[in-house]
């Protein structure tokens, strides 16, 4: 099952606290317009995507090409003085990347964390949560993930 990611306050309750307190995993599809998805605090990148490709994760590791669209993200919350902070987001990085070699292009990468700030910014437009404003001036890409040209397809 794939929840989209569109409330933070329902994250938060049912998502958050995924290995870590305050953090919420969700992968980007971007061939998708409105790819983003919440990945459950029980389970891992690899199980989800294999999942919601359809495939096992062994096809994923002989080819990992195919999943070269879905990037991961990670967002971290804190919860202080009454309210939500965005407090880091961080992008690229999680067990299709380390485990089964999934690259991704700079494209991608680079589209997947600007999609989770845009949604980021929507939450803080509607007064669900403040942000840390160092957030939109770090860009945590995990660029040693990215798919060379020389790599096959």
């Amino acid at each position: 099952m794939t929840l989209p990611f569109d409330s933070l306050e329902t994250a938060v309750v049912y998502f958050g606290d995924r290995k870590k307190d305050g953090r919420i995993s969700v992968i980007v599809d971007v061939s998708k317009e409105d790819g983003i998805y919440l990945i459950p605090r029980d389970r891992e990148h690899v199980t989800f995507v294999a999942d919601y490709l359809g495939i096992p994760a062994e096809k994923i590791k002989e080819n990992p090409y195919c999943a070269a669209h879905i990037v991961p993200s990670h967002i971290q919350i804190e919860y202080k003085q009454g309210s939500l902070k965005l407090s880091d987001v961080e992008t690229g990085e999680s067990g299709l990347e380390i485990k089964l070699g999934v690259r991704h292009t700079q494209d991608a990468l680079l589209q997947a964390h600007a999609r989770v700030l845009d949604e980021l910014r929507k939450f803080v437009d509607k007064g669900v949560c403040v942000v840390d404003e160092n957030i939109c001036k770090q860009n945590k890409i995990h660029f040693e993930y990215l798919r060379h040209s020389r790599q096959l397809k």
